[in-house]
């Protein structure tokens, strides 16, 4: 073993490369990037050689090969010059890796004449170019440069200079593959992330909002979701990093015919994602008005690339996702197309689930409106005032009623079929319809009752309603109640008292045969009653009778007329996932 004192006299020594070699062999096993294996190549041995400048060259999935890593003074002017090459090139580069030799040349007359393209390139006068190879490919080279061919290290012994090479290859392999495989974690937690996302919304715009936040700037800094709708590709959602400003106004530009020549709309003809290693000025005036084109055109920046990948749902394209980044170079990496397919995907699915659920809802709203009063009728000496709020937004077992009888009296009432969603619905629509017609038929609320639970018992035995009926005369405010198990009803004085009116519970509808009472109740002006179901008062563990008291307590602080009434107490119902109705009759 070496001391320091050893290691720091034999730094400087040129005449031995097996040291050298040593020392980067173990600074290698350190290095994870590219950058620190070309920096560790040219301080523990590039240096000793004489070598002044240092570059690593990969070749990408597009066969094209770039400047990954470099040291010294002209790399930055190589590849200002140069640019990337391709694998098909004359050029040193594309030489040594598609052959696998080395090449190397002494002067700049030399490079010049062997290499006409390179005139006028600044860069070392003497430069070695070895292939960089691991598992069996070639997947990269890397240059050396001298400052002139008459160094004493010039040109280097060429077993030193295959044994560096192969240190270096199975660094930069061993470096790829972590990168790879940390990018390949990052990906698949960012994919977790989208799908818990987008399962937990339910909103088509929320989909997508959430998609392009996600999108940017994680794949690219920018990102726009295009839905179709009908022949045109409607623009729903632009993220711009660091510019809100040119992400609202690029919303406001047109939508995108489908048959346009352009990559959108080509991308979703054809279900296929589309690279785009170039985006061109056409690609601008055909997406967005002439407006907004000259302004991005106008943008700089170097050239972007982009791609855009299909959202499908249920086997179709519903949409695409655009995006686009200037640090691509070409194409973007694998893992941010695996990525973007894989979060179009998924929000493919969650908008195909969204917008079924916005068809159930929008078809229970319907269903909805269909079963209660489509409107409260107006009557003289009496005002009403409704509200309903179905469990989860859809359709309920409670209802309220308020009909005006051939008889000029009023049926008034409130119920509650127990459960939710259609079945509920559908007891409740049955047990309210059955209560209209023996209203209009001139029977009492007890007889009618009496008639309703008989009818839930010999259909559907199992189910339980509750239900308050009244008939009144709104002219004098008189009426005959009768109530099947449901909460007492509240009554609001003029001077803002509240109490709850004694009205003899009878059963549940469908739970017993068995008469129902009735009691004679009058309404004096200035007072308002109010009926309402277990929704509006109810906590789980709570006893009943306190959130009735805490209901009390509500209507009798709240201030103005009967919407007002309704509106508060229906906002101060407690966090519950029963449904909520209520009815205020005032006179």
């Amino acid at each position: 073993m070496l001391g320091m004192e050893d290691q720091d006299q034999h730094s400087g020594d040129t005449g031995q490369p097996e040291l050298s070699l040593y020392l980067l062999a173990r600074a290698l096993g350190e290095a994870l990037t590219a950058n620190q294996v070309a920096a560790a190549a040219f301080d523990h041995a590039l240096r000793k050689l004489g070598a002044v400048t240092a570059g690593l060259w990969l070749l990408g999935e597009d066969d094209v090969i770039r400047m990954t890593a470099s040291v010294g003074p002209d790399s930055e002017l190589w590849v200002e010059a140069v640019g990337d090459i391709p694998l098909s090139s004359d050029l040193p580069a594309a030489l040594v890796v598609r052959t696998g030799t080395i090449v190397s040349y002494s002067s700049i007359e030399e490079r010049d004449a062997r290499w006409p393209a390179l005139q006028g390139v600044a860069g070392s006068p003497a430069v070695v170019v070895l292939p960089l190879s691991a598992r069996a490919r070639q997947f990269g080279c890397m240059h050396i440069g001298w400052p002139s061919a008459g160094v004493a290290t010039f040109p280097p012994d060429s077993s030193v200079l295959s044994a560096l090479a192969e240190l270096c290859a199975g660094a930069v392999d061993r470096a790829r593959l972590y990168e790879a495989e940390r990018r390949g974690r990052r990906t698949l937690e960012f994919l977790h992330q989208g799908t818990r996302l987008m399962v937990s919304a339910l909103e088509p715009d929320e989909i997508v909002r959430a998609l392009v936040r996600m999108a940017v700037p994680q794949l690219a800094p920018w990102c726009a979701v295009y839905v179709a709708d009908g022949d045109r590709l409607e623009r729903v959602a632009v993220e711009v990093s660091g510019d809100p400003e040119l992400s609202e106004l690029l919303m406001t530009s047109g939508p995108v015919h489908v048959d346009a020549d352009v990559p959108l709309a080509e991308a979703y003809r054809t279900s296929r994602p589309l690279l785009l290693p170039e985006v061109r000025p056409e690609h601008v005036v055909g997406t967005y008005p002439a407006d907004h084109a000259k302004l991005l055109l106008s943008l700089g920046g170097g050239q972007w690339s982009g791609m855009v990948v299909p959202v499908q749902a249920g086997g179709r394209s519903i949409g695409v996702m655009s995006l686009l980044s200037p640090e691509w170079k070409g194409t973007p990496p694998s893992e941010v197309r695996f990525a973007a397919e894989g979060l179009a995907g998924r929000a493919g699915m969650a908008m195909h689930i969204a917008r079924r659920y916005r068809a159930q809802v929008d078809n229970v709203a319907l269903l909805s409106a269909a079963l209660l009063p489509e409107r409260l009728p107006t009557l003289p000496g009496l005002r009403l005032a409704a509200r309903y709020v179905p469990a989860g937004g859809g359709v309920c077992g409670d209802w309220y009623e308020a009909e005006l009888l051939p008889d000029g009296q009023v049926l008034v009432g409130i119920g509650d079929a127990s459960g939710h969603g259609i079945p509920a619905a559908a007891m409740m629509a049955q047990v309210r319809n059955a209560a209209r017609a023996l209203a209009v038929a001139g029977i009492s609320p007890g007889r009618m009752l009496d008639h309703l639970s008989a009818l839930v018992l010999g259909g559907q035995p199992e189910s339980m309603v509750t239900a308050l009926y009244g008939v009144l005369d709104p002219a004098t405010g008189g009426g005959t109640w009768a109530n099947a198990g449901h909460p007492p009803p509240v009554l609001v004085g003029p001077d803002g008292s509240a109490a709850t009116v004694a009205l003899p519970p009878g059963p549940p509808i469908g739970s017993v045969d068995r008469p129902y009472a009735e009691t004679a109740l009058e309404l004096p002006v200035g007072t308002r009653l109010v009926l309402y179901t277990d929704g509006l008062f109810e906590r789980r563990g709570e006893d009943p009778g306190l959130g009735i008291d805490r209901l009390v307590k509500q209507a009798a602080a709240a201030g103005g007329g009967e919407d007002e009434l309704a509106d508060t107490l229906m906002q101060s119902r407690p966090e519950t996932t029963d449904d909520g109705c209520v009815l205020v009759i005032g006179r």
